[in-house]
């Protein structure tokens, strides 16, 4: 975090560290202090301050390239303003769900626009995800060690110091959700679900025996995924390759899909592998396979019709900023007796009907504006083309993820991550498609200078006095 004050871009690896540790310290301290949470959204806050003092026109740059999207990000903060001066005038103590709502909401946003100056290289890009993945895998061996019950005294393990015990019930099927060395199974299940993405990207674009470790690490990561016991986690793997594999094929790329389902057939035998371990009438197998139908149910009750509902049970303008954000439990002040799971119902309770079509906007128009980015550059056939399309796919994936249930943004580095992975997308804007022939892993992505509107240059060799971000292509946000 100290370096963060320094270098901002450090933030992000400090971040993915703490993220890491943060909940097994948390297990080991008298209390379990749930304010430990925080502490990688105290980071975030750290780098993106640092971000601004450095580099002036950080909005200027971001906005010049995406407007409709900056513009949108405008209208969703005067969205909140209503909705905290409810909040704040509730009751006593309410002022403190007024500021944890404003920090759930900012922090996403505030993730978008750094992700969009982070990235120097794509070599840069892949560091981080390595050391997430790398990092991630050691933390996700304690479901192995809590599921098969080599530790049972190691404190660390499960949510037994928490005072939690999670299970899930489906006819005839009882199922004891495992969350290893983190402090709630879906917690585990997300960190476990994107190793298995983002280890599939890195083995995509690497070579040799390199790659076939980038392979075993998702192999591993899905296994600790199965055990776990999170439905909607293990139904994003699929639907990951499935997204890149149409990608691929509406820009017309179809040989690529091959590769994609090349890599598809690690988490397939990886299925086959667990289930023979853990036998035919292991609860989580039946709990997979019959649960499928029911999973598909949730996202109409929990995605679109639990928003009628909480319309009708807060009316038009909602209730307020933060009492329905995830944490919000755990504040002392007073507030009204509102509870929703999904993302959708939540942004309806908190900003009512306006701040919902707020959201909606600044959505659509991002995945536009991300939809744009991954077309041209996976048409170009640049070389680096995987990455933007892999990211993009991953935050799709999230995005139909948290229609069902938004519990999990309640975890400060999830949001950021999220918001950091469009905004890298969003940075491969400003790389012109015809140089995606000829550059690779060298070409630059920092947008610091101000977006040009003029066409892009002519294709030029890598090292030919270019600086980062001079080479830039203005982006079509809609």
């Amino acid at each position: 975090m100290f370096r963060a004050l320094v270098d901002w871009r450090a933030a992000v690896p400090s971040m993915i560290v703490l993220a890491a540790i943060q909940d097994p310290i948390r297990k080991l301290i008298p209390g379990s202090p749930g304010w430990l949470v925080l502490a990688s959204a105290l980071v975030v806050f750290v780098g993106v301050l640092q971000m601004v003092l450095v580099q002036p026109h950080w909005w200027k740059a971001f906005r010049a390239n995406y407007p409709q999207v900056a513009r949108s990000m405008l209208w969703l903060a005067l969205a909140l303003v209503p909705a905290a001066s409810i909040s704040a005038t509730y009751g006593a103590g309410s002022w403190m769900f007024t500021l944890l709502g404003a920090a759930s909401y900012s922090v996403l946003v505030l993730a978008i626009v750094m992700g969009y100056h982070f990235a120097l290289s794509p070599d840069h890009l892949r560091g981080v995800l390595a050391l997430y993945c790398g990092l991630t895998a050691v933390m996700l061996s304690g479901s192995f060690v809590e599921y098969f019950g080599w530790a049972p005294e190691l404190r660390i393990v499960g949510t037994k110091e928490l005072g939690m015990t999670w299970v899930r019930h489906i006819p005839g099927v009882v199922v004891e959700l495992i969350a290893g060395f983190y402090r709630s199974p879906d917690v585990m299940g997300w960190h476990a679900s994107t190793t298995v993405m983002l280890a599939s990207l890195l083995a995509v674009t690497s070579r040799g025996k390199v790659r076939w470790g980038w392979l075993l690490l998702a192999l591993f990561a899905f296994g600790a995924l199965m055990v776990c016991g999170r439905r909607k986690m293990v139904f994003m793997i699929p639907i990951f390759f499935i997204v890149c594999a149409w990608l691929y094929w509406v820009v017309g790329r179809r040989g690529s899909m091959l590769g994609v389902i090349g890599v598809l057939l690690f988490p397939i035998a990886s299925v086959v592998a667990i289930g023979d371990m853990l036998g035919d009438d292991s609860t989580h197998v039946t709990y997979y396979v019959e649960g499928a139908v029911d999973t598909i149910d949730q996202v109409e009750q929990h995605g679109f019709g639990s928003v009628y509902a909480t319309f009708e049970q807060v009316g038009f303008f909602g209730v307020g900023l933060g009492f329905t954000s995830p944490g919000a439990h755990n504040l002392p002040g007073e507030r009204p007796h509102v509870w929703q799971e999904s993302t959708p119902s939540r942004v309806t309770a908190e900003l009512g009907i306006p701040g919902l079509l707020a959201l909606l906007v600044l959505v659509v128009r991002l995945l536009r504006a991300g939809w744009w980015v991954t077309r041209n550059q996976l048409a170009s056939r640049a070389a680096y083309a995987v990455y933007p399309m892999a990211l993009f796919a991953f935050f799709l994936v999230n995005v139909g993820s948290l229609v069902v249930s938004g519990q999990i943004l309640g975890d400060p580095f999830v949001a950021t991550f999220l918001g950091l992975s469009l905004g890298i997308v969003l940075a491969f804007g400003r790389v012109p498609v015809d140089m995606g022939a000829q550059v690779a892993h060298g070409v630059a992505l920092d947008p610091s200078a101000p977006a040009r509107r003029s066409r892009p240059p002519k294709p030029r060799a890598v090292g030919s006095g270019s600086t980062p971000g001079s080479a830039v292509q203005p982006a079509r946000d809609a």
